[in-house]
C-alpha cells in the first residue's frame, strides 16, 4: 500500500498548471535583422514572448505567425500594423505594434491620441492582451516612455524592421503595467 501515494502524485502531475504569463524563459529573441525575416519578439514577464502555436478557424488550421500591413496616408507616410498571437493550451495572447504616420527611420514615441500638427491624433502604439483569465489588456498611453525605433523603411521591397520598449498600462486598471523589453522586428508588410 506505500506505492499509492505515488501514484496518485504521478497520476495528477499532468494537471498542473504552467505560469500564468505566458512568456517562455527557454525560447530565444530572434536575431535582430533588416532582411524581411518575419519575425517578432520580446521580452516580459521574465522571459520571452515570440509568436507560437496554432489557429482554428473554418477554414483549417494555420501556425501563428506574425502578420504586417501598411497602407498610404494623404501625406504619403505610412499607416504600420504589426501583429502577433501566441496560443496554446489555457493560453490566447496578442501583440499589436502600431505606427500611424511613418515616414522613415527615427524614433516614434508610442502614445495614443496625442494631436497632430495638421490636425487629428498620432495613434503611434503597442498593445498586449492576456485573454487566459478573462481579458487583460495592456497599451501604451501617455506615459511617454514607451518608443518604437524604425530602423529600415523599404518600400520597394515592403521591408520594416525596428526596435521597441516601455510600460504598457493596463486598460481597466491605470496602476498596473507590465515592462517590454528588447523588443525587436523585421516583416514584410502586404505580402
Amino acid at each position: 500500500m506505500k506505492i499509492l501515494p505515488y501514484l496518485v502524485l504521478l497520476a495528477a502531475l499532468p494537471f498542473q498548471s504552467c505560469k500564468k504569463s505566458g512568456a517562455d524563459p527557454k525560447s530565444e529573441l530572434p536575431t535582430a535583422t533588416t532582411t524581411g525575416a518575419e519575425t517578432l519578439g520580446f521580452r516580459v514577464f521574465g522571459g520571452v514572448w515570440v509568436p507560437g502555436g496554432r489557429v482554428c478557424g473554418i477554414y483549417g488550421c494555420a501556425d501563428n505567425q506574425v502578420e504586417a500591413s501598411a497602407y498610404r496616408n494623404p501625406d504619403g507616410t505610412l499607416n504600420l500594423q504589426i501583429s502577433a498571437y501566441r496560443t496554446g493550451t489555457r493560453l490566447n495572447q496578442a501583440f499589436v505594434l502600431t505606427v500611424d504616420s511613418l515616414g522613415g527611420p527615427g524614433v516614434y514615441p508610442a502614445r495614443l491620441a496625442v494631436p497632430k500638427s495638421n490636425g487629428g491624433h498620432v495613434n503611434n502604439q503597442l498593445s498586449f492582451t492576456d485573454n487566459e483569465f478573462g481579458g487583460v489588456a495592456y497599451q501604451s498611453l501617455l506615459n511617454g516612455a514607451t518608443t518604437i525605433t524604425i530602423t529600415k523603411v523599404d518600400t520597394v521591397q515592403s521591408i520594416v524592421s525596428g526596435t521597441f520598449e516601455g510600460r504598457l498600462d493596463e486598460s481597466t486598471n491605470a496602476g498596473r503595467t507590465i515592462e517590454l523589453t528588447d523588443g525587436r522586428f523585421d516583416v514584410l508588410y502586404n505580402r
